[in-house]
C-alpha cells in the first residue's frame, strides 16, 4: 500500500504483491552495518492506550491497499500537513495485518534516510488500533513518472540521464537499507515516489525483512488466490519485479541482491519505457520470474546499460553485483560518459573513445600540416580540459562536503529520535501511574540525598548525586500534603526515570560517567515538573537553588504546548553545570486532565562533539543560531542559571547569502561566502525543524 491515491493502472493483478506461507528452517544472516534495524514483537499486553484530545483534522483519502489505507490530515498545533495510515478494519493485536503494519512502522521509523518517508511517530487507541503518522509527500510514482516519459521522452526531466540520477536516489536508499540489515523485497515503480522538486522516495517497507531476524519473523498473511498454492516455500512481492530465488520460497536465500534484481528491472524499464516482464495473469508472471526470464533487449538499448541490466538479474544470486554501491558505481560511469565495470570494451571503442574525449588529439593525426588551426584547436580544448576539471574538482569537493554534514546531521538525528523515543515511554508511564497505588518507596527529598547508600559528591560542582534514586522537590509554598499525588508519582516513576535516562545515552547511569570532564553523558536529566509546582528529578541531587519552581523555568513553558516529544532551544541548567538542550512533552492523565511536563535533557557539549568542527552552528527553523561550536564548556553559577528563568541567548544569522540559500527550504546543498574564503555545508535534520551548518576553509573545517 501506498501513502498516496492510487490510479487505476497501478492496481492491476500483475503489479499487486503476492503471498502465500510454508513454514522453513531458522537462518539469521548477520546485517552489513553497525547499527542495525530490530522489529521486537509487540503484544497487546505491552500497549496500553493513550488518549488525548485531538490534534489534528483528519481530511481527504489519500492512499489504499489491501491492508491498510492513508487520509491526509493537518496537525493544528504545528500548522503542518501530515499523512496518517491505518488498517483497513479493526484487527487483533495478535493477528498478522496487526503485526505486520507495526513491525513496518517500526522499520520505516528506523531508516532515517532523504529517501525514505519520514515517520513522526504511532498511536495507539482504546481497542489497541495503530496509527501511523508519517511525512505527507507530494508528487506522482515512479510509474506515472515514467508514463509521462513515453509522451516527452527528450524534454527536460525525462531525459536518459535525468531518469538514471532518479535510479540512482532509490539506489542510494537501498543502499543504507542493506548497510542497516534490511531487505526491501517489493522494489517496483509504483512503490517510489518522484517529488515536485525531483526528490525520490522509495516506500512501503512492510514486505521488508530484517535479516538478523530468524527466518519465522518473515511469515507472510495468506491470501484467497489458490492459484497461487501451487508455488513452494514463501511468497511476499510483486512477481512482475521477483528474483528466481523469491519466487521460489527460498526464503533463507533472500539477500541484499534479491533487491538488486528488481533494480535491474526497473532500470530496464526507466531505458525503454515499457516493463522487462509482462503476462497474462499471476500465474505467468510466478512461473516467468522463478525462471528469471526478462523481455528482449531492443536495438536502440545502450550496450553499457545492458550489461548493467544482465549482471543485475543474473538467476544466480552470487553472479550479481557483490553491493549496491557497486551497481551504483557503474551508473555513475554510464552517466559521465566513462566506461563501465562489466562492459569491457574493444580496442576500436577504445580508440573511439579517447578521440571523442581528447578531439586535440584527434586533429592532431589528421591535421598535423596545418599548424595554426592545431595551435587554436589546442589552446581551446586545453581551456575546456582545465574548465572540466575545475568543475570536476569543484563537484567532487561539494560531495565530499555533503556526505560530512549528512554524517554530523544523521548522528544528532539519532540521538534526537532515541531521547524522543524514551521520553514518550516516560509521559506514558506517568500518565498511566498517576494517581494509582504503588509498590515503590516514596520519593526523597533533597537533604536525603547524601545519606544515601551509593551517593557521592561531585567535586566540581560540589553537590552530592544519587543514582538509585530520584529526588522530589516542592517549589515555595507547595503544601507537601496537598500534593501528595504529585509526590507519589514520583515515587511510582522511579524506574521508568532510570530506564529513560539508560536507554536514552545506551547505558546505564554510572558514577564514572557522571564524573567524567573528558566525556560527558550525552543524557543529563530524566525529569518532570507537575502542575502544582513539584519537581521529580533524576538523578536525586543535593542542591538546588533557592526559590526553584520548575513552572517557570524555559523548559515547562515550552512542553506544555506539545503532546508529542518536542526538543527546544537551549536554557541554562539550574544546577549550575551549563547548558542543556531539552526534550519535553505535555503529561495528561487517562482521563485528559493536565498532569504537568517530562523531560530528557541532552548535554549541549555532546551535541558540539558530534559536530566535532570549529566555527560551525545548529539553527533552528527561524534561523536563530542556537548553539555554536564555540558554546563548548561554558559554565555557569545556579544563580546565573535561575535569573530571569531565560533561554539560551539566540543570534539572527547574518551571513545573507547562506541565509537567502536556507529561505529555499532545500534539503541540503553547499555555498560559499562573499568573499569566497569559507565554504557552508548544511543539512536539515529530520526528527527536529533544526539545520545543521560547518564551516569550511580551503584547508578543510574552519
Amino acid at each position: 500500500m501506498s501513502e498516496r491515491p492510487t490510479t487505476s493502472s497501478e492496481n492491476t493483478e500483475a503489479d499487486a504483491p503476492a503471498e502465500t506461507t510454508e513454514n522453513h528452517n531458522s537462518m539469521t544472516v548477520p546485517p552489513r552495518g553497525q547499527n542495525s534495524v530490530h522489529a521486537p514483537t509487540i503484544s497487546a499486553e505491552r500497549i496500553q492506550p493513550w488518549v488525548i484530545p485531538s490534534r489534528r483534522v483528519v481530511q481527504e483519502l489519500i492512499g489504499e491497499g489491501g491492508m491498510g489505507k492513508v487520509h491526509a490530515a493537518t496537525e493544528e498545533i504545528l500548522h503542518r500537513q501530515v499523512a496518517i495510515k491505518t488498517l483497513q478494519k479493526e484487527n487483533d493485536p495478535d493477528s498478522v495485518h496487526w503485526k505486520r503494519f507495526v513491525r513496518e512502522a517500526q522499520v520505516t521509523a528506523q531508516l532515517a534516510h532523504p529517501s525514505i518517508v519520514p515517520v513522526y511517530g504511532i498511536e495507539f487507541d482504546q481497542n489497541h488500533q495503530p496509527s501511523l503518522i508519517m511525512k505527507k509527500l507530494e508528487g506522482q510514482t515512479l510509474t506515472q513518472y515514467i508514463k509521462e516519459c513515453r509522451a516527452k521522452p527528450e524534454a527536460d526531466g525525462y531525459t536518459i540521464k535525468e531518469r538514471l540520477e532518479k535510479l540512482l536516489q532509490v539506489c542510494s536508499a537501498v543502499s543504507y537499507a542493506h548497510e542497516h540489515g534490511v531487505v526491501h523485497r517489493d522494489l517496483k515503480p509504483s512503490n517510489i515516489m518522484v517529488g515536485d522538486f525531483d526528490e525520490v522516495i522509495v516506500m512501503d517497507w512492510g514486505t521488508a525483512r530484517i535479516m538478523r531476524e530468524p527466518l519465522d519473523s518473515s511469515k507472510t498473511v495468506p491470501i484467497q488466490d489458490f492459484s497461487l498454492k501451487t508455488v513452494a516455500g514463501s511468497l511476499l512481492g510483486t512477481p512482475k519485479y521477483m528474483p528466481p530465488e523469491q519466487a521460489q520460497g527460498k526464503i533463507h536465500a533472500i539477500t541484499a541482491a534479491t533487491d538488486q534484481f528488481a533494480l535491474g528491472l526497473i532500470l530496464f524499464e526507466l531505458v525503454t519505457l515499457t516493463p522487462a516482464r509482462e503476462a497474462k495473469n499471476v500465474r505467468d508472471f510466478i512461473r516467468k520470474a522463478m525462471k528469471g526470464d526478462i523481455a528482449p533487449f531492443p536495438s536502440f538499448f545502450p550496450p553499457p546499460l545492458r550489461a548493467i541490466v544482465q549482471k543485475t538479474t543474473q538467476i544466480e544470486a552470487a553472479n550479481r553485483y557483490p553491493s549496491i554501491e557497486d551497481l551504483m558505481q557503474d551508473l555513475r560511469r554510464f552517466i559521465h560518459g566513462e566506461p563501465v565495470s562489466v562492459y569491457p570494451e574493444g580496442l576500436g571503442m577504445r580508440i573511439l573513445r579517447t578521440l571523442s574525449q581528447h578531439p586535440a588529439a584527434s586533429i592532431s593525426l589528421f591535421m598535423g600540416s596545418i599548424l595554426i588551426s592545431l595551435v587554436l584547436i589546442i589552446n581551446s580544448l586545453q581551456s575546456t580540459l582545465e574548465h572540466q576539471t575545475q568543475l570536476q574538482e569543484r563537484e567532487e569537493r561539494t560531495a565530499r562536503l555533503i556526505e560530512t554534514v549528512s554524517k554530523r546531521a544523521k548522528s544528532i538525528d539519532s540521538l534526537l529520535i532515541r531521547t524522543q523515543l524514551h521520553l514518550h515511554g516516560l509521559t506514558r508511564a506517568a500518565s498511566l501511574k498517576y494517581k494509582r497505588p504503588s509498590e515503590e518507596p516514596p520519593c526523597v527529598d533533597t537533604e536525603s540525598i547524601k545519606d544515601l547508600e551509593g551517593s557521592f559528591l561531585h567535586p566540581k560542582h560540589g553537590v552530592y548525586i544519587s543514582l538509585s534514586e530520584p529526588v522530589c522537590l516542592g517549589a515555595l509554598g507547595v503544601d507537601r500534603a496537598l500534593s501528595a499525588d504529585s509526590f507519589e508519582l514520583g515515587g511510582s516513576i522511579r524506574p521508568d526515570l532510570i530506564s529513560a535516562l539508560g536507554y536514552a545515552q545506551k547505558s546505564l547511569p554510572s558514577k564514572e560517567r557522571y564524573m567524567s570532564t573528558d566525556n560527558p553523558s550525552e543524557i543529563q536529566w530524566a525529569y518532570m515538573g507537575t502542575a502544582d509546582g513539584v519537581l521529580i528529578s533524576y538523578p536525586g541531587l543535593s542542591f538546588y537553588p533557592e526559590g526553584y519552581d520548575p513552572r517557570k523555568r524555559p523548559w515547562y513553558g515550552s512542553g506544555k504546548e506539545h503532546v508529542i516529544p518536542n526538543c527546544g532551544n537551549p536554557y541554562p541548567d539550574a544546577s549550575g553545570t551549563g547548558y542543556l538542550l531539552p526534550c519535553t512533552q505535555r503529561v495528561e492523565s487517562i482521563s485528559g486532565e493536565f498532569i504537568g511536563v517530562a523531560g530528557i535533557d541532552l548535554s549541549l557539549d555532546s551535541v558540539i562533539d558530534i559536530i566535532d568542527a570549529q566555527k560551525s552552528f545548529l539553527l533552528n527553523d527561524s534561523l536563530e543560531i542556537m548553539l555554536r561550536s564555540s558554546d563548548r564548556g561554558i559554565q555557569m553559577s545556579s544563580e546565573e542559571a535561575m535569573d530571569g528563568n531565560v533561554e539560551k541567548k539566540r543570534e539572527i544569522l547574518k551571513i545573507q547569502r547562506l541565509r537567502d540559500e536556507l529561505e529555499r527550504q532545500a534539503l541540503n546543498g553547499v555555498i560559499k561566502s562573499e568573499d569566497g574564503s569559507t565554504t557552508y555545508a548544511y543539512m536539515r535534520l529530520q526528527f527536529a525543524p533544526w539545520i545543521l551548518v560547518l564551516s569550511f576553509s580551503e584547508n578543510g573545517y574552519e
